[in-house]
């Protein structure tokens, strides 16, 4: 059974970049109107809000998906130097430079850990706000967030 599971997974993706193309649009395209569901929730809607005007949903989690991208640039940035540096220097031959660069990218990774978690706990309120206002500056309105971690502790 499980060889067999494998050849029917060989034979409907290795090679088939076609396939692969379209799987992966469908996934964008079905996780974006998802993003837009979840701006609906984040303005506070009540009760539940329906899965209604597909358009609306799918402009709100192209614009939320943007947002998180722009979150995303500083982990971004130092994962392509952490791991750039680490790749170069593990390319040299070295022994003695191939465990330094494995520690490098360790410690970048631990960086980017600790980043990460800050990180998301601004965008998470950046994204209520700009659900809440309708202004995608308001997601980086940092005074705002910060004033709002205050409140929270």
């Amino acid at each position: 059974m499980v060889g067999e599971s494998f050849e029917y997974a060989k034979d409907a993706v290795v090679g088939k970049w076609n396939k692969w193309l379209m799987l992966i649009i469908a996934t964008i395209l079905l996780g974006l109107p998802l993003l837009g569901y979840s701006m609906k929730v984040l303005r506070g809607e009540k009760p539940a809000p329906e899965v209604i005007e597909w358009g609306t949903l799918f402009i709100d989690g192209i614009k939320y998906l943007i947002v998180a991208l722009i979150y995303a640039i500083p982990l971004i940035i130092i994962w392509v130097l952490v791991m750039g540096a680490a790749w170069l220097s593990m390319m040299s031959g070295n022994y003695m430079t191939m465990v330094a660069a494995a520690g490098t990218a360790i410690v970048g990774l631990l960086i980017m850990l600790i980043l990460g978690i800050i990180i998301a706990v601004f965008e998470v309120i950046g994204v209520v706000r700009f659900a809440r206002t309708g202004s995608i500056g308001e997601a980086f309105n940092f005074g705002a967030i910060l004033a709002t971690i205050g409140k929270i502790g």
